[in-house]
């Protein structure tokens, strides 16, 4: 008995369904196969040998039938390739290897891992049948080839002897710098073409500096510079600290510091006005080993700079302002701009702002929460700044739950007391205050338990308080509360 159509299409279309989450009918299941990416190809090979194709099938329908397309064909060895039975894989290769394209290569390659000795050596049979047409085959599926090249009996087989020297093949040199581009892992192609030969790697080096994956760039600036031997050219250097990605940018200002010259010094001045925290960081070092003053850059530009130039001055001088840099910050203090306000602030703070506690009450009322989350913090070193009052007033007029959530939590901050009372304050602001009510369990459990004295005035009014807010607030358990509140 043979297999029909429908029984390697709906084993096909299962399998794409489980493997790769993807959805198609069974007379569509071999179009569908056509556009799998190589490297799914061995998730889908796994995905068919685990289907439950009939038992007592001997072969599969050998010529066809009907006048099936060249893609059914293909579809249809590559499933049958995957099944169960290696005697099936075994046919279903003889018969792959006499067809040239994409899926008959692929098949090829994945059974060269097969378990099965005889399958494996008619998979590499096959193989060379193939590429001995098509030698440059194998490029089509780098990402197949790098998901399969670590396998052990990929190594101990065909990989040795037939993949890697054509990978290698001087022959090949087009075909593995245009993989460069189209493959998922570039890095892969890159020792390929480096092994194949050595003297492009600064040809190699410049190209990866311009690849848009920033781990690639990288490698080209730092590893393969390192590998090489290489002297880093100004040119490679340029188009380095143009590149989008931050990392790529300060790796490249990191390469360029090698000689104190004019240039150097340029460009460190507008690395110190980049974008980039990470960048403008590695530019201020480096403008300080040199014995300058990263401030002066930031203080020119905020004082004659540009729009944006300004802003980068900001956030560089904002951890390293000092008392001459107050009049350039303070109109900085309100800004409606989070990001710029936060480092204005900073700034102000260790500049030693007249009236710190002032400044950190009125950043509380930002409707930015990395405003209000930088006042909360900067207010824990600041006298006078934690009280009862200021969280309270800030938790009114706040105006996201997540700055809610974080002046509830600076509560912590307060003696046993006057976080109860704050906590109160907040329930009573809003009683259905989710960050409050946590809170208030988190204050049960780790600071009402410190041992603080309690005057009876003070109880009294707390207790008043609790029995108000019981009355109001039915939904919860005060009696835990009450108790610490009576034992005080």
């Amino acid at each position: 008995m043979h297999t029909t159509a429908t029984d390697w299409r709906e084993a096909l279309d299962i399998a794409l369904t489980r493997a790769l989450r993807s959805d198609h009918a069974a007379d569509t299941a071999a179009d569908a196969l056509g556009a799998v990416p190589a490297r799914r190809l061995p998730a889908l090979d796994e995905a068919i040998r685990r289907q439950s194709w009939p038992a007592h099938l001997p072969g599969f329908a050998w010529p066809f039938q009907a006048q099936p397309s060249e893609g059914q064909i293909d579809a249809q060895l590559f499933s049958v390739g995957c099944h169960a039975d290696g005697r099936m894989r075994e046919r279903a290769l003889r018969l792959m290897r006499d067809r040239q394209g994409r899926l008959a290569t692929a098949l090829a390659l994945i059974r060269c891992d097969d378990w099965v000795l005889q399958v494996r050596l008619c998979a590499e049979d096959a193989l060379r049948q193939i590429v001995a047409a098509d030698p440059a085959a194998l490029f089509a599926h780098i990402d197949l080839l790098f998901a399969l090249r670590a396998r052990l009996r990929m190594q101990s087989g065909v990989w040795r002897t037939v993949i890697d020297p054509l990978l290698l093949a001087p022959a090949h040199v087009a075909a593995r710098w245009s993989a460069l581009g189209g493959s998922r892992h570039p890095l892969f192609v890159c020792e390929l073409i480096l092994r194949a030969d050595p003297a492009q790697a600064e040809t190699l080096a410049l190209r990866t500096v311009q690849h848009r994956d920033p781990v690639v760039a990288r490698w080209g600036l730092r590893e393969l510079l390192h590998i090489s031997g290489l002297s880093v050219g100004d040119d490679l250097i340029a188009y380095a600290l143009r590149h989008p990605s931050a990392s790529v940018r300060a790796h490249a200002l990191r390469a360029r510091a090698r000689t104190d010259d004019d240039g150097y010094r340029a460009l460190l001045r507008t690395s110190l006005l980049d974008p980039s925290a990470s960048v403008r960081s590695v530019a201020a070092y480096a403008t300080r080993a040199l014995g300058l003053d990263p401030r002066d850059t930031w203080r020119d530009a905020l004082d004659h700079g540009s729009a944006p130039d300004k802003h980068y001055a900001l956030l560089g001088l904002g951890d390293r302002a000092e008392a001459e840099d107050l009049a350039r910050i303070a109109p900085w203090l309100r800004h409606a701009n989070g990001e710029l306000r936060c480092a204005a602030l900073r700034g102000a703070v260790s500049a030693g702002i007249d009236d710190p506690a002032a400044q950190l009450r009125d950043a509380l009322a930002s409707p930015s929460s990395k405003v209000v989350a930088l006042a909360l913090k900067l207010g824990a070193t600041v006298p006078a700044f934690m009280t009862r009052e200021t969280l309270t007033q800030a938790f009114t007029v706040a105006a996201n739950p997540l700055t809610r959530q974080r002046i509830v939590d600076a509560t912590r901050q307060l003696g046993r007391w006057d976080a109860l009372d704050c906590l109160l304050d907040c329930i009573d602001h809003d009683a259905h205050a989710a960050d409050a009510l946590h809170a208030l369990t988190a204050w049960h459990r780790e600071i009402g338990q410190r041992y603080t004295p309690l005057s009876a005035n003070r109880k009294r009014a707390l207790l008043q308080r609790i029995d108000a807010t019981t009355r109001r607030n039915m939904h919860i358990d005060w009696r835990p509360i009450r108790r610490v509140v009576e034992s005080g």
